[in-house]
């Protein structure tokens, strides 16, 4: 599934943002998730997935 949204100018792929709903039988179902802002035209050049980061 797809969704295109405008949330302004700002744009970073490397910075998630995060959405949920707040009721947690539904997080498993895909009310939670993160998503990142890319420059329009940019969609495909952008993983679509999430690269994990450990903080040591």
């Amino acid at each position: 599934m797809r969704l295109a949204v405008q949330f302004g100018k700002f744009t970073d792929p490397g910075t998630p943002y995060m959405y949920h709903c707040h009721l947690l039988r539904h997080e498993d179902s895909g009310m939670t998730g993160q998503f990142v802002i890319v420059e329009p035209g940019t969609e495909n050049q952008v993983p679509r997935t999430i690269p994990l980061h450990h903080h040591t």
